[in-house]
């Protein structure tokens, strides 16, 4: 199996997806189950959802709202709790971060998950650039490599993260577009694909 097929098994949406009726409904014809950190759950349950999305997009954006669109795919979603040997390099730091407790569990469950699993979807970079504040080493390929992640991906070693913005066009489109999870959301330009490289 290539590299990078291995790595979008099995995917995890970050908050920020949420902020978007069009990316949350992108979602809904894929037939693999998506993973949801445990902690976003519960905001979603307590109604805290809103003051968390903020944390998950960039300042300058509008004042994000949450797509009721998250209700209609609950169905498909799994809710993923992180185990502390996944995350005990960067506890320390978080700790150390003035962000509010439902934001730090869910980085906690994104980063275990990218340990175990390996790919995360997101809308915006910020929750890339929480990890960079907490010591995570980044390689950011979006918009610079295009049509050659995968050659990116079979070869890159040594750096924790890869980050690649999923474009509507290209080779990797029909690389991808043969899977049900990829063919589905390709169509949407603003996905971003953080990839764990152990």
């Amino acid at each position: 199996m290539p590299a990078l097929e291995e790595k979008l098994s099995t995917v995890m949406i970050d908050p920020s997806v949420l902020t978007s009726g069009a990316h949350t409904q992108k979602l809904f014809d894929i037939q693999q189950k998506l993973f949801i950190p445990a902690t976003l759950a519960r905001a979603i349950e307590d109604k805290k959802i809103v003051e968390v999305l903020r944390y998950f997009v960039w300042p300058y954006f509008q004042l994000p709202e949450f797509s009721p669109e998250y209700f209609r795919l609950k169905e498909k979603i799994v809710i993923y709790k992180y185990r502390k040997e996944n995350v005990e390099e960067i506890i320390s730091s978080l700790e150390r971060v003035d962000l509010p407790e439902y934001v730090k569990g869910i980085l906690l469950e994104e980063y275990s998950f990218l340990k175990e699993h390996s790919a995360l979807l997101l809308r915006f970079r910020r929750t890339v650039q929480h990890f960079r504040n907490l010591g995570v080493s980044t390689l950011d390929t979006a918009n610079k490599l295009k049509d050659k992640k995968e050659q990116v991906f079979e070869q890159i070693r040594g750096p924790r993260w890869v980050v690649a913005i999923l474009l509507d066009s290209g080779a990797l489109i029909n690389y991808l577009s043969g899977d049900p999870l990829w063919g589905t959301i390709l169509g949407v330009s603003g996905f971003i694909l953080t990839v764990f490289d152990p």
